[in-house]
């Protein structure tokens, strides 16, 4: 799967000389990535919405509900 971006060539030099800090949040309900630079400011987020489910008394997450969820936040950015 190849993921498609439309950034004029002057930002995109200017993005890959930015130095940025990733911060990803497990919640109970969303999966938050966060991209920010040495300003802490914001320079792209997405996230994914999962549930959590009950199995054998516990609230649990499956490891694919993990992964596919960090992915899709992560694409998001």
């Amino acid at each position: 799967m190849s993921i498609k971006m439309s950034i004029k060539s002057k930002e995109k030099d200017s993005m890959n000389s930015m130095k940025t800090y990733l911060g990803i949040e497990f919640g109970s309900t969303r999966i938050k990535a966060i991209l920010i630079d040495e300003d802490s400011k914001v320079v792209a987020q997405g996230s994914h919405d999962w549930e959590n489910r009950l199995e054998n008394g516990i609230w649990t997450y499956s490891l694919e509900d993990i992964s596919g969820g960090l992915f899709k936040a992560r694409r998001g950015l």
